[in-house]
């Protein structure tokens, strides 16, 4: 029972005697006295703090006693209620640590976020005067007490958050007395200095009324963080129907196992306890392989539900802007009606389950639809209980091929036509947007370290291509057939479009099969001329379903490249190259033949329609559908010029010429004639080696010959350091003697390919200025660079540059180096083109779109940018059709914004900003390379801390994990596992270790420099979004869970040494980047991804603690190998489950 003795009609003083039973709590009576109003959570508070001590027993006993999973569920649904915002014990507890801080139990609840505790290092943060408190001190000489006195604005937690903060500075609670009235409240606390039990120093106030002043203003920025119910909705949905069907197929000691777990840790995460903890651990290791197996799984599909329940309401949010805004007001940031709005301002001229959760959320559903959508999300979700998400073998590069295709068919050429519609409707005027969103691609391209990718796979990547977007052509153009039915004896058709018709019937008469269908759609011209544009497609498909056939052999089934989705009959006695579009200009011709037609005849809603998707598609996709890089490393093509030079008889030992002389004889080389007679007996002398790299060569000028110019974009080569590893691959074009790159008779020159250096290493960013003007300054190499159309690529490595000098020095030289890359081309009279190739996280340069292009240099975006998408930031960004038409929208904003001088603050980098971060990334840098080239054991501790050599067991790509076997140091090692171990182990290092030592060597805590560094975030969009990504990897380390990790290590030593090391620049890095972004906490300008991250959490941090067990049983050197083998699996199920939760792990 609850009482409270009513004082007058405008203040209440509640005065809480006993609690019966907690039992109560979640009564019928409690839900009615619950609509009454009062602020729960200060009534819970104090009750907690008055009637604890007697009934201490009883509450532990029902925290502890091992409720049934069906009341736990019953009490989730008590706390998950939105009326009841409060209600967690973990709030409760909170409340009162500072009056019993030895002996409370704080446990999590449920989706209740739990409170967040500010660090000591955010008193140096100024705060503003906050309208909605006033906090008044003063001391009673006759009790010895300091009396605090609160008045404001009610709000959730706000005892908690007081009384918290009292804590963390030493002030213990003597007394205190709340009132409210309405939505104010007046609070009075006695309270002494917890030390010398006497009143506070007057010096302390400004302390004391700063720090509750900043806890207050925290708390209100997180009650707009609050979720949309029908989100939480829909994650409690899914959750309950995953917990279902896992306990109907005789699995609810896995719910109870995973609720247990979850639980705890979320308890620890408030209030560390080390008896919990190791309670915790020892339950975890006492579980046997199926259970263990089990819970992994269900944290794994914990995970995934909620990926698409935050997909789900994303899009939801983005349609209600729609809906709500009826242009009155810009949609969201970085949409094309918000970007357009700064244009005029500038004066410058919307798979199966997420489908099933849109029409669940839809209130025109009955209680039988909805009951029965219901049950198809349970069947779903069912099925993905019942299916292996682990790989039993590594895919082939034929197979990461089809995958990577899967993404087009599924999303993207919805996507595509979805985004240019979506820009249309946003101008309103007759402005026409070209189709220049362009796609590429280098699997079954890229052969740096992947043995498995050879010149036929190269040739097979790009049929496969092309056949994909033939066959959407075909299914597209039938529905167009199917709907523009049009009949002379109606309505009028464009002359143009009857004069083409008379041409194509002669194509018809040819086959049989066709032949009828002449004088079956005589009175209907747009059918029969679509008849005609799907026969000459189908011709094309024939030809590379027979080229597919050849290549195939016995190295790949019939069933996976021949799938009966794109089969189609021979026409027998007619050549499949008979009748074909010759190139995509024929095709697109055509299809704007019937657009005019159409548009003339008044039909331009039609015209809109279908067929403006199509022509649209034929614009973007051509018939190559992406533009395929083919990537090979400097060394393997300089070995094979050098074995080719000395068969041809221009050198002896190319290899150990100068620079100089390697340029002039490169040069001299390519102004010869190919040696066409010569070829073929030098490819028998040739080693297996250079035939294969003179084989790419071949492979590219065949999928350019066959496909289409626009098949290759690149020949990318990696680690470039010197202008002659760019003449190498041409060279190695010349020899195969077919058109990609020679020298004419009369003089001219026939280039097609583009080679693309990429400088990678911060040694090679640093010479790359060098190696570009010497390039540039030949005059062979700048014919051959305009017979290409005078664009010079290069491509800028953001992993390995991050993996060798940290992430500071890493983003700042590629920043320089795109300036001093628009400089030398512009002085050599061609035009640049920067090539970014980032990875999936922000230790591979990963980062949000918009606002990375928005921080590019000035000047380096000039209406076109080229950047790679990698990792499982792909299925995240475009998985499904309208997450990638947002994905596309923000990329295509940023561009749009980027490129025009009136939509950016500065078209000049401010030198003196040059100048600050030139010596934070010098400072940063060498922080770094203490860590990881000077500390004894460093690499020990990332081998044995981490799931790095795990990693190369579990099945996720062709491409092996290390360049050398048995070798502990950087160089070993790629970037993706570098970035990967260490994301899986929560120290996420290489995003933004060194950092928080860079900006304090700057500033040596000096006021002035500080504010220097807080106006250049604000004003340079460089350091800004450099920062926010830091604070995003920041956000999803923990040093906690870290030291579970760096207990694996062998030696004690080398664990304490480099943990420390690390922990200390954390901490450092978080302070710091608080103190120059004024923030009192990581993403408070960001609560969206904090949300995001801070649900996920409930899953990842079992999921770590169970990991730590299993490596340690792995490693275990008194086991058996049966019995390491035995755990093996369920470990790598942990690495797959931490990867979904961290969502971009490498």
């Amino acid at each position: 029972m609850f009482f409270a003795d009513i004082v007058n009609n405008s203040w209440v003083e509640r005065k809480f005697i006993t609690l019966k039973t907690w039992g109560r709590l979640f009564t019928p009576a409690f839900e009615n006295y619950e609509q009454k109003q009062f602020s729960w959570e200060r009534e819970y508070a104090f009750i907690w703090r008055h009637t604890f001590t007697l009934h201490k027993p009883k509450a532990e006993r029902f925290y502890n006693s091992g409720i049934k999973l069906p009341q736990r569920k019953a009490i989730r649904k008590v706390f998950a209620a939105p009326t009841v915002p409060g209600l967690s014990t973990a709030t409760l507890s909170e409340s009162c640590t500072a009056r019993f801080p030895g002996w409370v139990r704080k446990v999590g609840s449920g989706p209740f976020r739990r409170p967040v505790k500010i660090s000591s290092s955010t008193l140096q943060v100024s705060v503003e005067p906050n309208a909605d408190f006033s906090v008044r001190l003063d001391n009673e000489a006759r009790s010895g007490l300091t009396v605090v006195e609160i008045e404001g604005v009610d709000q959730e937690n706000l005892l908690a958050d007081v009384t918290s903060a009292f804590s963390e500075l030493g002030v213990s609670v003597q007394s205190a007395k709340v009132s409210t009235s309405n939505d104010r409240i007046r609070d009075i606390f006695s309270v002494v200095d917890s030390e010398t039990k006497r009143a506070i120093p007057e010096e302390k106030w400004s302390m004391i009324k700063e720090k509750v002043l900043i806890s207050l203003k925290h708390r209100k920025s997180q009650e707009s963080k609050l979720e949309d119910p029908l989100l939480l909705d829909q994650v409690s949905f899914l959750c309950s129907a995953l917990d279902k069907v896992v306990t109907e197929h005789g699995k609810a000691d896995v719910v109870e196992a995973a609720y247990t777990l979850q639980r705890g840790f979320e308890a620890l995460k408030l209030d560390e306890d080390p008896r919990k903890r190791a309670d915790l651990l020892r339950y975890i290791d006492n579980m046997d392989k199926t259970l263990i197996t089990a819970v992994i799984r269900i944290f794994y599909l914990y995970s995934s539900l909620l990926n698409v329940a935050d997909e789900a309401h994303s899009h939801r949010g983005r349609r209600e802007q729609v809906w709500a805004s009826m242009n009155a007001t810009p949609l969201w940031y970085a949409s094309f009606d918000h970007t357009l709005r700064l244009f005029r301002k500038a004066d410058v001229g919307p798979r199966d389950l997420q489908s099933l959760l849109d029409r669940c959320e839809d209130p025109r559903l009955s209680p039988a639809q909805k009951t029965e959508i219901e049950a198809e999300v349970e069947a779903e979700i069912e099925i993905l209980w019942r299916t292996d998400e682990m790989r039993q073998q590594k895919p082939t590069v034929m197979e990461e091929i089809m995958t990577g295709l899967d993404y087009f068919r599924f999303s993207l050429f919805e996507a595509v036509c979805t985004t240019y519609r979506y820009a249309e409707n946003s101008l309103n005027v007759s402005v026409k947007i070209p189709s220049f969103i362009k796609f590429g691609s280098w699997i079954g391209g890229d052969r740096d370290g992947n043995p498995f990718v050879l010149p036929e796979t190269t040739v097979m990547a790009a049929l496969l291509a092309s056949r994909l977007i033939i066959a959407e052509y075909i299914r597209r153009c039938r529905i167009c057939q199917d709907t523009l039915t049009h009949s002379l004896l109606i309505c009028e058709v464009a002359p143009e479009l009857l004069e083409s018709l008379e041409e194509d019937k002669k194509v018809m008469q040819k086959i049989p099969a066709l032949r009828h269908q002449i004088a079956s759609f005589e009175q209907e011209p747009y059918r029969l001329k679509l008849r005609v544009i799907r026969h000459r497609l189908e011709q094309i498909l024939r030809s590379v379903n027979a080229r597919l056939r050849e290549l195939g052999g016995s190295n790949y089934s019939d069933e996976l490249l021949i799938d009966i989705e794109y089969n189609i009959d021979e026409i027998p006695g007619l050549d499949p190259k008979e009748g074909a579009y010759a190139n995509e200009e024929g095709f697109l011709h055509d299809l704007k033949l019937i657009d005019k037609s159409l548009r003339a005849c008044g039909d331009d809603r039609l015209a809109d329609s279908k067929l403006k998707d199509l022509i649209r598609l034929g614009e973007t996709f051509g018939f190559h559908l992406c533009s395929l890089d083919v990537r090979q490393e400097s060394t393997v093509h300089s070995k094979a010029v050098g074995e080719c030079m000395q068969l041809l008889g221009m050198t002896e030992d190319y290899e150990s010429l100068s620079e100089s002389d390697k340029i002039q004889k490169l040069a001299e080389a390519l102004c010869l004639p190919p040696p066409v007679d010569k070829l073929e007996a030098l490819e028998e002398k040739m080693t297996e080696s250079t035939q294969q790299v003179l084989g790419i060569c071949k492979a590219v000028a065949e999928i350019m010959n066959t496909i289409s110019k626009k098949a290759i974009s690149s020949y990318v080569i990696s680690m470039t350091r010197q202008a002659s590893h760019v003449l190498e691959v041409l060279f190695l074009s010349w020899l195969t003697c077919q058109g990609l790159t020679e020298r004419k008779v009369s003089g001219e020159w026939q280039a097609k390919l583009v080679v693309s250096p990429l400088f990678e290493t911060i040694p090679d960013l640093e010479h790359m200025p060098e190696a570009l003007e010497q390039l540039l300054g030949n005059s062979t190499y700048m014919s051959i660079l305009e017979a290409t159309g005078g664009v010079q690529e290069v491509m800028l490595g953001y992993s390995d540059s991050c993996k060798d000098g940290g992430i500071a020095a890493s983003a700042f030289n590629l920043y320089k180096a795109q300036e001093v890359i628009r400089k030398i081309t512009k002085e050599a009279g061609v035009k640049s083109r920067i090539f970014h190739g980032r990875g999936g996280t922000v230790g591979r340069g990963a980062g949000p779109t918009h606002e990375s292009i928005l921080a590019q240099p000035p000047g380096s975006v000039d209406g076109k940018i080229k950047f790679t998408e990698q990792g499982e930031v792909i299925t995240y960004r475009y998985g499904n059709s309208p997450t990638a038409a947002y994905e596309l929208t923000v990329g295509i904003t940023g561009l749009l914004k980027a490129s025009h001088p009136s939509l950016r603050t500065k078209m000049v980098d401010n030198a003196k900003y040059f100048q600050i971060m030139d010596k934070v990334a010098d400072y940063a840098e060498k922080h770094y390379r203490e860590l990881t080239d000077k500390t004894e054991g460093f690499y020990d501790y990332f081998y044995e801390a981490t799931v790095v050599n795990e990693v190369a067991l579990i099945n996720i790509g062709s491409r092996p994990s290390r360049r050398k076997a048995a070798v502990r140091d950087k160089t070993s090692l790629r970037a993706i596992p570098w970035v990967f171990g260490w994301a899986q182990s929560r120290h996420t290092l290489p995003a933004w270790y060194g950092v928080g030592s860079g900006l304090l060597g700057y500033t040596q805590n000096d006021p002035a420099l500080i504010r220097e560094l807080q106006i250049m975030y604000n004003e340079w969009p460089f350091f800004r979004n450099f920062l926010s990504n830091v604070q995003m990897s920041l956000f999803k380390a923990s040093m906690e869970i870290a030291q579970e990790y760096a207990r694996l290590c062998r030696n004690r030593i080398t664990e304490r040494l480099v943990y420390d090391l690390v922990a200390h620049e954390f901490q450092l890095t978080v302070e710091q980047i608080l103190m120059v972004s004024q923030q009192s906490q990581l993403l408070e300008d960001n609560p969206s991804l904090e949300r995001s991250f801070d649900t996920r959490r409930k899953y990842l941090d079992p999921l770590n603690h169970i990991q730590v067990i299993l490596l340690g049983r792995r490693r275990d050197p008194t086991l058996s190998e049966d019995r390491i083998k035995f755990w093996e699996k369920p470990l790598l199920r942990t690495i797959k489950a931490i990867a979904s939760n961290m969502r971009n792990t490498g």
